[in-house]
């Protein structure tokens, strides 16, 4: 059994001057199985949309929900984990959003697949995990820019990402963990609790 659970969003330091944020959270669950590998599909997708977070002040915290929030599997799982990308989401349409979205998880999945050939079972160097992250964020850009240049520019501030694994090994994980999501010189400061079970 697996069950990788984010639950909640904490607002650190708020990324409107004035008000409160609208936070947009976007989770992409990494799984490392002989089914994935088969596939070559080691990305399982939530739907973005229900990532519009309850409005949030500075030391404000918002429940995840589970449709985006949780991945729970019985499956022989060598590898899981989670990406999350935040946005303080002003004007962005769900076309957009969706979009977006849709092309940081192909991204993501292709530098996985990418990852394998040069690297193996080998963790992610911090070389790489810039390398990946510019790609994600470069795919997400230009399938905003494809939705509408106004909404793209102002549609909301980004406050990046970051990224959660663990190889599954032994008879049981039970591991708590923080994600931390930073605008650009620390203007936003969004973290998400994460909780991992595991029993072989």
């Amino acid at each position: 059994m697996v069950d990788l659970t984010l639950s909640t969003l904490t607002v650190v330091k708020r990324a409107d001057l004035v008000g409160r944020d609208e936070p947009l959270l976007w989770t992409m669950f990494i799984v490392l199985s002989v089914e994935t590998i088969g596939s070559r599909q080691f990305v399982v997708r939530t739907d973005p949309v229900k990532g519009r977070l309850a409005k949030a002040g500075k030391g404000d915290t918002v429940a995840i929900p589970a449709a985006i929030g949780r991945f729970h599997s019985d499956a022989n799982i060598g590898m899981v984990g989670v990406v999350t990308v935040a946005f303080d989401n002003d004007l962005r349409t769900n076309a957009q959003i969706t979009a977006g979205y849709a092309a940081g998880a192909t991204a993501l999945n292709q530098a996985i697949i990418d990852h394998f050939p040069a690297y193996g079972f080998a963790d992610v160097g911090a070389a790489e995990k810039a390398d990946i992250q510019a790609r994600v964020r470069d795919a997400v850009k230009a399938a905003f820019l494809d939705q509408g240049v106004f909404i793209a520019v102002f549609g909301g501030k980004p406050l990046g990402g970051d990224s959660f694994t663990r190889v599954l090994t032994g008879g049981s994980l039970n591991v708590n963990h923080t994600l931390t999501m930073k605008a650009k010189n620390d203007r936003a400061i969004y973290t998400v609790a994460a909780k991992l079970q595991f029993q072989k």
